[in-house]
């Protein structure tokens, strides 16, 4: 019998971030598995590091910065030697790819997981050498996972197309998503039978489009007196939020709470979920509202977010920055006297469970060994 191969896993840090929970929730259920699993962590410990399986070889180069990894990083693969290093996300799949130049023996794999958005929002010359290096480097290694079709169509629209690929879902529902979801919630929004608390999850930077939430809020708030906003991250945004929210004079409905390591206790109080997101290249808390049987109002963002809901089916589809569509969108699920549909949606979650997609990840990195 073929010996099982060594797998790293390459993440940058292990901040809230959806590419960082993706690294963990794949490293618990490999080493439950019985492989040989190290977690690399280049830059510091994070929110997330208590979830990593006591299995999991944990590694941490604690750099300041990505780029400053890459001798350290050469120097740890020659020694440990794994059969695998998979990354997680783009800056790191750009590093391991460099290294295959020099490093032979390892086989090398990239995760996609967001649109090329950001990419371009870059300075002309950052944007030209990152291009360049991706078109490089991404046909260096052994294969790409694209997160979501939109995500895999995007790299091969911008000319980037690995040699190998495929279209993979986050795993984001765990085994211990049903304890998370009973715990309970101190908020007094939350555990109020009079009040409907609208929810946002996710860090406050300017892909979320926080603002256009806060905007279409105060519209909704018009209507319905009931109606709260609580949005929960942390970011460079916070600040200027804080400013909007004072603007539309809305500090006594609105506010900003810290992250939270426990989304669901939250979410299952809620009476909708927004992401506002401009581009979103998969939307794992977007799972986790479904699972907890909470309706769902996205934008219509470039990125997987809309594959998720069935395109609509299982969630509420707004214009994309219409501050007045996604009001709209919001206020017609206040509205509705009761939600029978939860079921659906905590099934719908599921069909994104670890055990499954690790399984997925296995047959696309193993086969190619």
């Amino acid at each position: 019998m073929k010996p099982r191969p060594s797998i790293t896993i390459l993440t940058p840090g292990l901040s809230a971030g959806g590419a960082q929970k993706v690294a963990i929730n794949l490293a618990n259920e490999w080493s439950r598995l019985g492989f040989d699993v190290e977690l690399l962590v280049l830059k510091s410990r994070g929110a997330y590091f208590d979830q990593i399986s006591r299995k999991v070889k944990i590694t941490i180069f604690d750099s300041r910065k990505v780029s400053y990894s890459v001798f350290a990083l050469y120097r740890h693969l020659t020694k440990t030697k794994p059969n695998i290093v998979l990354s997680v996300i783009r800056d790191t799949n750009i590093l391991v790819g460099f290294l295959s130049f020099f490093v032979t023996n390892i086989k090398f794999y990239g995760r996609e997981a967001n649109t090329m958005d950001a990419v371009f929002k870059k300075s002309f010359v950052s944007k030209y050498f990152y291009l360049k290096a991706m078109k490089l480097i991404y046909k260096r290694l052994e294969g790409i996972i694209a997160n979501s079709s939109y995500t895999l169509k995007d790299l091969i629209k911008n000319n980037i197309e690995p040699e190998n690929s495929c279209v993979i879902g986050n795993p984001v529902i765990t085994k211990n998503c049903e304890n998370l979801l009973e715990a309970e919630v101190n908020d007094t929004w939350l555990n109020s039978k009079h009040l409907k608390t609208i929810l946002s999850i996710g860090r406050l930077s300017p892909q979320k489009n926080h603002p256009l939430l806060i905007k279409a809020f105060s519209e909704v708030y018009k209507k319905h007196k009931d109606s709260r906003l609580i949005i929960i991250g942390e970011g460079n945004e916070e600040n200027n939020l804080k400013s909007i929210i004072n603007e539309y004079k809305l500090k006594e409905v609105v506010k900003i709470l810290p992250f939270q390591k426990n989304v669901y206790k939250y979410l299952k109080y809620a009476e909708v979920f927004v992401l506002s997101s401009i581009y979103e290249g998969f939307g794992n808390v977007v799972v986790e509202a479904l699972y907890s049987e909470t309706e769902v109002v996205i934008t219509n963002c470039p990125g997987g977010t809309l594959s998720i809901i069935k395109d609509g089916e299982l969630g509420t589809i707004v214009d994309n920055g219409s501050d007045e569509s996604l009001s709209e969108g919001i206020s017609k699920i206040l509205s509705r006297r009761s939600h029978n549909r939860g079921s659906i949606l905590k099934e719908r979650a599921l069909d994104f469970n670890v055990v499954d997609m690790a399984s997925d990840y296995l047959d696309f990195i193993i086969k190619k060994r």
